[in-house]
């Protein structure tokens, strides 16, 4: 909601959960007065190919990509850890760790490939 509030008006959400995208939608355009084109893009990010793919479509959508906020990931399955599965264990590192590595890796490729954005002041301008 914070990059809506600044005024950032293109915006990619992905979740795995279709009621967490819409509500996450919601927010963003009732925080926005609805100026945000937000684009809603279900995806699970501990398969390379849903990471890939939400990347093509951000950049098929938008042009570039220069903001990332990797913020997916579950605590537990409800279990204590003497009690986890080696299942649910593997299941809680796919998210939390190879989804965020996942995710940083293709956004940062996509960024190293774009033109530098402009600045006000001449200096040199950042790639995302």
């Amino acid at each position: 909601m914070s990059f809506a509030r600044e005024g950032c008006c293109s915006i990619v959400i992905a979740d795995i959960s279709t009621k967490g995208l819409e509500e996450t939608a919601f927010t963003i355009a009732s925080t926005s007065s609805g100026a945000a084109k937000v684009i809603q893009i279900k995806t699970d990010v501990s398969l390379v190919e849903d990471v890939t793919a939400l990347l093509a479509e951000t950049k098929q959508e938008f042009g570039r990509v220069d903001y990332a906020v990797n913020a997916a990931g579950i605590l537990s399955m409800s279990a204590r850890s003497h009690e986890t599965s080696i299942e649910d264990f593997d299941r809680i590192l796919a998210i939390d760790y190879k989804g965020c590595w996942l995710c940083s890796r293709e956004e940062i490729k996509h960024m190293l490939d774009q033109e530098p954005l402009e600045t006000h002041d001449g200096r040199p301008g950042n790639r995302g």
